[in-house]
């Protein structure tokens, strides 16, 4: 059994592809944002260090109130949860999401509520899960055995609108 890993990139590399904090500097060309400004960006690379270099439209205010803890835990998941829900699911008021291995789908599962889902159904391979889902907002939780019947029979037989699976 190997004991290390692979990593690709040149060396010595510096991982990470989100990262929140405050703006240093921005270039001559950037209006949208100001030094000083708490933002979560997208770097090209190296987000995990000290300093990083984002294009500004991959950078993003954020509220003053919003504890950096949860800035940080949050871009990459909430904005792809986010297009994913709005741009290509194209939920819609009322419609029923069922979300599969809802464990780690708590972002998916709230945004979904706030985009004005109809009923949020996790699926999860566990009963020591479910009050994650719960706590997330969704308004069933099930295990994955005999899902789909469970699901019609919550649903009136309409079933789900959207099924993702994360």
């Amino acid at each position: 059994m190997m004991d290390y890993v692979f990593l690709q990139g040149d060396l010595p590399l510096t991982p990470g592809l989100d990262i929140a904090g405050t703006v240093e500097a921005i270039g001559d060309k950037v209006k949208s944002l100001t030094v000083g400004q708490r933002v979560i960006a997208f770097p090209s690379k190296a987000s995990y260090s000290e300093y990083a270099v984002a294009w500004d439209v991959l950078t993003y205010g954020v509220a003053e109130n919003i504890n950096f803890s949860i800035v940080a835990a949050c871009p990459t998941v909430s904005i792809l949860s986010y297009k994913l829900l709005r741009d290509v699911a194209r939920l819609e008021q009322g419609e029923n999401v069922l979300i599969h291995a809802a464990a780690g789908g708590a972002t998916a599962i709230q945004l979904a509520k706030i985009l004005g889902a109809g009923q949020v159904i996790g699926t999860v391979s566990h009963k020591d899960k479910f009050l994650v889902i719960e706590e997330a907002g969704a308004d069933h939780v099930l295990l994955y055995d005999r899902f789909s019947d469970k699901v019609n029979e919550l649903t009136n037989g309409k079933g789900a609108t959207l099924s993702w699976i994360l």
